[in-house]
């Protein structure tokens, strides 16, 4: 993946925490090394359609540039994020005990 390239992906996974990984990652368990953060898209099961973590491994810190504040396609489903309703992830199966997934939203 080029890191010129913006994505907008979820961070399901901070830096200490460990990810069950998907197809189509080498290894089924990855631990998050310091000062990256595991990132995948919006319908896992599209994994095919979607470039995240599970096709380029833990995104550096350094990439992220911005954040999600408001869903504005399909203009149906219009609305501001909510990051306080974040219920986080059931595939992170070791999460660091110091991890605040707020301290990047």
């Amino acid at each position: 993946m080029n890191p010129e390239t913006i994505a907008v992906k979820r961070i399901i996974a901070l830096e200490g925490d460990t990810v069950i990984t998907r197809s189509p990652y080498p290894v089924p368990r990855q631990e998050i090394s310091l000062g990256h953060v595991w990132v995948e898209g919006e319908h896992p099961e599209h994994t095919r359609r979607s470039y995240d973590s599970n096709t380029y491994g833990p995104v550096s810190k350094s990439l992220i540039i911005g954040r999600v504040v408001a869903l504005i396609w399909p203009w149906t489903r219009r609305s501001w994020i909510n990051t306080d309703d974040w219920k986080g992830s059931n595939r992170v199966i070791e999460r660091r005990p110091d991890s605040d997934m707020h301290e990047l939203l």
